[in-house]
């Protein structure tokens, strides 16, 4: 196994450059027949080939369990494999090594951020209205716990760049120390101008962590020119790493007070170093991201973003024709976009669960649904393994459900 650049085989290569995207390239997935998926931004879906290669990695554990640890995990004098292997992945993301570590998911990396930001009573931490909601929870928790305060930005959901960062803006008080910002947003896939919004913070001498959570292998990356302070991105969405495998960035500014989550033996090294073993848990899936990135490429060059865009376009299409209206499709993300399901009075999370999972019981339907500020929101997740005649699928057992119009 080589630590930094797995290859990918040639038949593996071979059968990429010679099947559609769409049905016939749900072959390297182990995804159930007979269903439609539609909900790749929740959850991700690892490929075949790439569990293998985890499988492999866990094999070599179980043969030799103490050399495994120690000479392709523990920090030692000189870096291990674990330390190499995030080469290729901080360069992906316009990096290098020793500003980025492994953490199991966007979730624990923010937690880190926010432990290492300092906040103190009398503070405040700004957040918006579309945040995920463990990070809401987490920063509710942290603020009652030290004495801070939560601020809220009411963030446009049909608003432009320049009024996502004006929201931001107007939000802030005098004693904000932190935002938290999503760079595209879980419930309304809305990809948020990240680099306006952090120059805008830090003339305001305020430190920014950014919620990447659907970002790696979605949309182009570039650490060294975004401006965050702290990034963190799930890799087992678009980058199709397995799950439990997320990479989480310190800037510059910040690099010498983060901390991890859990302090353990090697906390004295510092960041990066410090996160890389904090006890006993399995690494294999961080082990076997190099080869997903190497899958990723191969399919970004196969055309994977004009199917994208070719399948949110018909989706577009059909659901307009329906009465569904994209949200602010001129600020969606690639390969997700939001649509509003009609209502005639305000949705609630109940409404969201139940059509939800009418979706999937009755048609086999993965996809996600959610209400915001009293909007259904349908957010459809586009793959590589998905075809236009999911969509169809969608649009039909919608229109069974009694859509548009329905109360």
């Amino acid at each position: 196994m080589s630590a930094a650049w797995p290859e990918i085989s040639d038949d593996v290569l071979s059968a990429i450059a010679s099947t559609a995207f769409g049905p016939d390239f749900r072959k390297f997935w182990n995804l159930a027949a007979g269903k439609t998926f539609l909900n790749h931004g929740s959850f991700g879906a690892c490929p075949i080939f790439i569990r293998q290669h985890q499988a492999q990695i866990q094999n070599e554990l179980d043969a030799h369990p103490d050399s495994f640890f120690l000479e392709e995990i523990v920090p030692g004098e000189e870096p291990g494999k674990l330390r190499q292997n995030v080469e290729p992945l901080a360069q992906f993301i316009g990096s290098d090594a020793e500003h980025v570590a492994y953490v199991e998911n966007a979730t624990i990396g923010i937690q880190a951020a926010l432990m290492s930001a300092g906040i103190r009573a009398g503070d405040s931490i700004l957040i918006s209205n579309q945040q995920y909601n463990a990070v809401r929870v987490m920063v509710e928790h942290n603020c009652r716990t030290v004495g801070a305060t939560v601020l809220v930005a009411d963030l446009p959901g049909d608003g432009t760049e320049e009024d996502m960062v004006e929201a931001i803006e107007c939000a802030l008080q005098s004693n904000t120390r932190l935002a938290i910002i999503d760079h595209i947003t879980s419930s309304s896939a809305l990809e948020l101008p990240i680099k306006s919004i952090a120059e805008m913070l830090h003339r305001r001498d305020v430190r920014l962590i950014v919620d990447g959570a659907h970002a790696i292998g979605h949309i182009d990356l570039d650490m060294s020119d975004l401006g965050a302070d702290w990034y963190v991105t799930n890799a087992h969405k678009w980058l199709h790493a397995p799950v439990g495998t997320a990479l989480f960035y310190a800037s510059d500014a910040v690099y010498s007070i983060t901390v991890p989550p859990v302090v353990s033996h090697f906390a004295e090294l510092g960041f990066p170093r410090s996160f890389d073993y904090v006890g006993s848990r399995d690494y294999t899936a961080w082990l076997a991201t190099p080869l997903a990135l190497r899958f990723t490429t191969s399919l970004e060059q196969a055309g994977l973003r004009t199917h994208w865009k070719n399948l949110i376009g018909h989706a577009d299409r059909s659901l307009q024709s329906m009465g569904i209206r994209p949200l602010n499709a001129a600020l969606s993300a690639p390969a997700m976009r939001s649509y509003v399901l009609p209502q005639t009075r305000a949705a609630t999370e109940d409404d969201a669960i139940a059509v939800m999972d009418s979706l999937w019981r009755e048609f086999g339907i993965q996809t996600r649904i959610l209400s915001l500020d009293g909007f259904l929101l349908l957010r459809v997740s586009g793959a590589a393994y998905v075809g236009q005649a999911d969509i169809d699928l969608l649009c039909e057992a919608l229109r069974t459900n009694g859509w548009p119009g329905r109360n």
